[in-house]
């Protein structure tokens, strides 16, 4: 875990960010909230918690791995590390997905429920929880920056600046082919949609401001700000008042636009957020303590709508709707107090358990191996 007092206004946003994407979701149920036109557009924005959360992973991880020494046992504890935390959080979740889904009857044939659990790169409509596309990109991002730390620590600024850099043009080329356009003649693959996607590039941000944090002064925050307003502006108009394809910047055709447009804007929040935390000021810091919950809150309330839209709407009849604000009020409640309940007594303790069993695992291999060698 990250020590809430270097990275707590990180925390805050962590947990802005789930709470937008919960938001979000909720907006296509009968707890949406149906007041605000204005409002509404913001909310349906919420896809862009999912960038605030790949920014701050990078930068998390710059952190984290700030004195790790290059090597085969650094880089292997580090995804020790990083695994068991993707997957103490989210494999609680899938066992209560799969049962409810198959009491339900909503498990469907196209679900590759093995590849759920393990998290490999899939399409979106074969995972069970199709949030958790985002976990895949994670695991991505934490085998590639272990890779490197076999070899180096010094230099990973450089090199993933080189392959953002190489990324960028192969996408931008990708792009001017029309390769993006959904009716593109070109089969978009598994390569296409993950191991090359533009995205990446929002964990690579992150890592960099990590990397620089000491630039993290008084005299960036106004540039940040200005370039927050500049990013998060044009975006909102983008997405709400362009003719776009379906879904948006949201969905794969948009991919280079969300990148520039919500990566740049993700970036210079999460900077604001660094820079006002080295500066000794924590806005909203009563929701630190809430950062820890984000990843169960993110994971959980799509179940949660599910189950609450399915069982009152089709098995109770009652119209939520009808009770307004009081229902959005009352779900994000139990949403926030059962992420709270999760995190403490499932999330942690799981985590812990796997991430030790697993290192003691790894340092009875190496001990073995190292016998091997004196032998």
């Amino acid at each position: 875990m990250t020590n809430n007092r270097t990275v707590g206004n990180i925390q805050t946003l962590r947990f802005l960010a789930a709470m937008w994407v919960f938001l979000h979701h909720m907006q296509t149920t009968s707890f949406s909230l149906q007041n605000s036109d204005l409002l509404n557009l913001f909310i349906g924005m919420g896809f862009i918690g999912v960038d605030l959360f790949f920014v701050i992973s990078g930068f998390i991880m710059s952190i984290t791995t700030r004195n790790t020494e290059p090597g085969f046992f650094s880089a292997s504890q580090f995804l020790l590390r990083r695994f068991s935390r993707i997957y103490a959080g989210w494999w609680p979740f899938f066992f209560l997905y799969l049962a409810v889904y198959w009491y339900m009857g909503a498990i469907k044939p196209e679900h590759d429920l093995v590849g759920s659990f393990f998290l490999p790169p899939l399409y979106l409509q074969t995972y069970l929880n199709p949030v958790t596309w985002t976990l895949s990109f994670e695991l991505y991002f934490y085998i590639s920056l272990g890779l490197i730390l076999l070899f180096t620590r010094r230099y990973v600024a450089i090199i993933l600046g080189l392959v953002a850099t190489l990324l960028s043009i192969f996408c931008l080329n990708r792009w001017l082919n029309g390769m993006f356009q959904p009716d593109t003649s070109t089969p978009q693959t598994m390569y296409h949609y993950f191991f090359t996607n533009v995205m990446i590039i929002e964990f690579i941000a992150g890592f960099l401001i990590g990397e620089f944090q000491k630039l993290h002064n008084k005299k960036i925050l106004g540039p940040a700000i200005l370039f927050a307003l500049i990013f998060g502006i044009t975006a909102f108009y983008y997405h709400n008042f362009i003719e776009l394809y379906p879904s948006g910047m949201a969905g794969f055709s948009h991919a280079p636009e969300r990148t520039i447009l919500i990566g740049g804007f993700s970036v210079c929040i999460v900077l604001i957020a660094s820079t006002l935390e080295n500066l000794g000021i924590s806005p909203l810091k009563n929701l630190q303590k809430l950062g820890n919950i984000s990843y169960g809150l993110y994971l959980g309330h799509g179940l949660l709508l599910f189950v609450a839209s399915d069982y009152l709407t089709n098995k109770l009849h009652i119209d939520i709707s009808s009770y307004g604000i009081i229902s959005t009020i009352l779900i994000t409640a139990i949403a926030i107090i059962g992420s709270w309940i999760i995190y403490h007594y499932i999330e942690f303790p799981f985590n812990n358990l796997l991430k030790q069993n697993s290192l003691k695992l790894f340092r009875g291999s190496s001990n073995i191996l190292n016998r091997i060698k004196r032998v």
